[in-house]
């Protein structure tokens, strides 16, 4: 019995559909075929469409494939039109009549040959791929470093392996374009015993903020020195300096976090870097050297000033018996610094 033929692209052809292996409704796949290419000759392409599918469903037939084939160019999709053909081909291998086989096969080879130079072509490649690396198409395993070919139009490209950073790319594809995607893996950051990865939120730490010298009690004061007063003041700007130095530190290291996220070496004075954030780097190289620098030279003269203030304490106290403008003999040390260097300056009380 002849049933259910191609429909569709200007050809109309009546073919059996004999697939063999399997349980089939031969009388529903047939009415749903029929009420098919009744929409299709009202130009309903949507309709037509699925009901070829509901009667593919019921019975695989290669002419019924066919015309879903032809659904899928119609939709753009020439990817999935070109394997549908192919599918209709295997179904075609089963079907008893040598010379309908023979037209379906015809048509077959005819319609591949005029869709193969419109399909875009796809290549997924990553460098040094790690174990375990996966690449997703619009959320479907691919094939890496394989050239597949596609539908027209937008994709979603997204890599993968684990313990590395995942990565994702867009990109829009015409006919017969053919596109090479490379990708490099970087590792994710490593964390601590126990801990999960770090994200990096950019929120930097705050540098702790010196805390200030209590005043002397009131009653203390009429009885220093003004040895003692220069001690007291030269003693807070020292340890203010301190603390200044440690925040500049903090900033310091943070700055170096930043560079080995980077999987970045230092080789001297030049660093190695993956491509696309050697200058990203070198801007965080230069400042964390700077700031470690100036943190460096903040806590030497930090130092040296509250040094010399508690220095100054103990020299300038006088005794019960002896006037409060009476400074006892002795050396201290004030600090000191310009353009070419920082150091220690002496002073001494002498009678």
């Amino acid at each position: 019995m002849l049933r259910r033929g191609l429909v569709g692209l200007a050809l109309v052809a009546l073919w059996p559909g004999v697939v063999l292996g399997q349980a089939r409704d031969s009388a529903g796949a047939e009415k749903l075929y029929d009420d098919g290419a009744k929409l299709l000759a009202k130009d309903d392409w949507v309709g037509a469409c699925a009901k070829f599918a509901d009667s593919f469903k019921l019975d695989p037939a290669p002419g019924t494939q066919l015309n879903l084939a032809s659904c899928s160019e119609h939709e753009g999709k020439l990817a999935l039109a070109w394997s549908r053909l192919k599918d209709a081909r295997s179904l075609n291998a089963d079907t008893k009549s040598e010379t309908q086989r023979k037209q379906i096969e015809s048509f077959i080879q005819a319609s591949i040959a005029r869709l193969e130079p419109r399909l875009p072509y796809l290549t997924v490649r990553i460098a040094n791929a790690p174990a375990g690396a996966v690449a997703l198409r619009d959320q479907q395993p691919m094939v890496i470093g394989v050239d597949l070919p596609i539908d027209p139009g937008k994709h979603v490209i997204v890599v993968g392996a684990p313990g590395y950073i995942e990565q994702t790319r867009e990109l829009t594809l015409a006919e017969a374009q053919r596109e090479v995607v490379e990708f490099t893996l970087l590792p994710q950051p490593k964390a601590g015993p126990g801990e999960g990865p770090i994200p990096d939120t950019g929120v930097k730490p705050k540098p702790e903020e010196p805390r200030p010298i209590d005043s002397p009690p009131a009653s203390e004061q009429s009885s220093l020195s003004g040895i003692q007063i220069g001690g007291l003041i030269l003693g807070g700007v020292g340890v203010a300096t301190l603390g200044a130095s440690i925040g500049l530190g903090v900033v310091a290291l943070s700055k170096r976090d930043e560079l080995d996220a980077l999987n970045c070496v230092e080789m001297g004075d030049s660093l190695s870097c993956p491509p696309g954030v050697t200058a990203e780097a070198k801007d965080l190289s230069d400042s964390g050297s700077t700031l470690a620098l100036v943190s460096t030279v903040t806590t030497f003269v930090g130092a040296a000033a509250a040094g010399a203030g508690v220095l100054m304490l103990i020299l300038g106290g006088s005794d019960n018996a002896e006037s409060a403008d009476t400074a006892k003999p002795g050396v201290g040390f004030l600090p000191y610094g310009d353009q070419t260097g920082a150091g220690l300056m002496m002073f001494g009380v002498f009678q």
